[in-house]
């Protein structure tokens, strides 16, 4: 990951096997080649194999942030588990070809999408806290002030504590989010811009 203090960009490397997620069926951990151990029966069927996470679940598309301040690596986690199919078509020259797909599965009512800050000196969650929703097309800036900003499920644009994930302060859109937030300066103020919908929002920061 790089990061910028001034205008020097810096580096560190983190990686770990901890799981951030607890609703894995799949795998039973990672060996010692750096592999997951593959748990049996997991493997998509015709008739559809219930895997956990879900296609879009555990972290996906939006996009994760990093703070030096906190050492805290910032993600998008959710808990909802699909229905893996495939099937028995071959692929062909100038045809699409997917070899299976997913659904919702039946009866799984997930909480929703929630915020985790990782500890990256252990992989072990520092906080977490609920966004609902379910795929979200926000993802997470946190700034050298301490705030990490991000769109909840709910059309809420969020600025919370980058140490604890306490909301200190929201913005109700009503919209679904387009993209993440960034940041930027003009003047010597420093402004959080988002798309939300069709609209795009210009925070000022005080």
């Amino acid at each position: 990951m790089t990061f910028t203090t001034g205008t020097r960009p810096k580096h560190r490397c983190s990686s770990t096997a901890e799981p951030f997620v607890k609703n894995i069926t799949w795998a039973s951990g990672i060996g010692p080649d750096g592999r997951p151990r593959l748990l049996p029966g997991n493997e998509p069927t015709v008739e559809g194999q219930r895997v956990c996470p879900a296609v879009a679940g555990a972290t996906n598309w939006p996009s994760t942030a990093f703070s030096p301040v906190t050492s805290f690596f910032y993600l998008f986690a959710d808990e909802s588990c699909s229905i893996y199919t495939k099937n028995d078509e071959w692929w062909q020259v100038g045809k699409s070809f997917y070899g299976g797909g997913t659904r919702r599965a039946p009866g799984d009512t997930p909480a929703g999408a929630v915020i985790k800050a990782l500890d990256i000196q252990t992989g072990r969650t520092a906080w977490e806290t609920q966004v609902g929703g379910g795929i979200l097309g926000s993802g997470l800036m946190v700034t050298a002030g301490g705030l990490v900003s991000y769109g909840d499920g709910h059309g809420a644009f969020v600025a919370a504590d980058a140490t604890t994930g306490r909301p200190l302060w929201h913005f109700n859109t009503g919209e679904r989010w387009k993209a993440g937030p960034m940041t930027y300066t003009v003047d010597g103020n420093q402004y959080i811009g988002m798309v939300a919908g069709s609209t795009i929002l210009a925070f000022g920061l005080r």
